[in-house]
């Protein structure tokens, strides 16, 4: 984002008009109060509070709710946790957004998922990753390479009536918009088979994550040339990169333009996976600890254990481009340049797209003669 664009847009305005804007949701709206600092400079005065809706409300969180300015609240289809919201304040509602039905065995957790020390807080396999057909058979004790093969042979646009979900997803959605005043429903009823709106069940991507937010930033009166700016050059990310895999028959079912059976899908540090491939992890309950703990170290200043840790990390997880960056840097710190090459190179390789792991990659292969690595960029 252009940041001396956005600080010009604001010249002259007063301090005075300071405000206490209160975000209240699920991820949707923590993402949405993020960007919402990240865009509206802090010399206006603004504070920006997010309280997640599904954990109670403590005491403090309350008296903050009712002293805000403005209160965004996030309409579901459920009584949220946090309960009611006693205010003053100007509220302003934002629905939910979800095209769930691309997923229709999503919501229910793995059978073994705890939140772990280093993993997501919500555990590697929680209900946005959770797949409720392959739990059953987790429960029923299924062989897993059998319960795969399975999973892979079910038709579920037809076994779970997708069309049909669909068609109640859709008409809940409209209801939410209509409570709200915007009209996302028909946004992704008309882009969903054509364009990438959603990663997961309730986490947008990028094009759906900006219209949503040029929406509600626009009636909270932040300046269009602020919006027109965050169109134009958006952040990197909202939500975390994890994706849910779409099962090859609903891909099949709606035609989906940008996925096919053999996508891989990313799951957090580890890499990405196709289809099959995250159900055969699922039905063991495979992820690596051994990331969250090799970087743990490394931001403890315990350089050599975190090299360690992250080298068994690499190789339990080969296709984790994040891991292989982060070892490589580490080497090269500690001198261990041809090493640092040769792990950047395996970066650059997982994901030859990305600018930052190539220019990490030329920077560090700089730094050494040997013919080799002249060779390896080329390939």
């Amino acid at each position: 984002m252009d940041l001396a664009k956005v600080q010009a847009v604001f010249q002259g305005l007063s301090i005075v008009n300071r405000r206490t804007i209160v975000f209240v949701g699920n991820c949707q709206l923590g993402a949405l109060a993020a960007l919402y600092r990240a865009v509206v400079p802090p010399e206006l005065g603004n504070e920006v509070i997010y309280l997640p809706s599904y954990e109670a409300a403590s005491a403090d969180q309350l008296r903050q709710i009712a002293e805000a300015d403005i209160l965004l609240k996030q309409v579901l289809d459920f009584a949220p946790r946090i309960g009611d919201l006693a205010t003053n304040a100007a509220v302003h509602l934002v629905p939910h957004v979800t095209a769930a039905f691309l997923w229709p065995c999503s919501g229910q957790p793995h059978p073994k998922n705890a939140p772990h020390r280093y993993s997501d807080g919500s555990g590697p396999y929680n209900g946005e990753l959770g797949d409720s057909f392959l739990n059953r058979m987790i429960l029923d004790q299924v062989d897993p390479t059998e319960a795969v093969r399975r999973y892979m042979a079910t038709d579920f646009a037809a076994t779970r009536r997708v069309d049909r979900m669909q068609e109640i997803l859709m008409e809940k959605q409209r209801s939410r918009d209509r409570a709200c005043g915007y009209g996302f429903a028909d946004y992704i009823d008309a882009n969903f088979r054509s364009m990438n709106l959603f990663r997961s069940p309730n986490h947008p991507e990028m094009p759906l994550s900006l219209l949503l937010a040029s929406e509600v930033f626009g009636r909270l009166g932040v300046d269009a040339g602020v919006i027109e700016s965050l169109l134009a050059k958006p952040p990197i990310a909202l939500f975390p990169p994890t994706e849910t895999p779409i099962h090859p028959s609903i891909i099949s079912h709606y035609g989906l333009k940008y996925c096919h059976a053999e996508t891989r899908y990313r799951y957090f540090d580890e890499g990405r996976y196709t289809c099959e491939e995250f159900a055969a992890r699922y039905m063991i309950y495979e992820w690596n600890p051994l990331l969250g703990e090799g970087y743990e170290l490394m931001r403890a200043g315990n350089r050599e254990a975190a090299i360690d840790t992250l080298g068994q990390a690499v190789e339990r997880s080969p296709r984790s481009p994040v891991a292989c960056s982060v070892l490589s840097d580490l080497l090269a710190v500690s001198g261990r340049l041809t090493d640092a090459v040769e792990i950047a190179l395996r970066a650059h390789e997982l994901e030859p797209d990305n600018n930052h792991y190539l220019a990490r990659y030329r920077h560090l292969a700089s730094q050494l003669s040997a013919p080799k690595y002249d060779h390896a960029e080329a390939r």
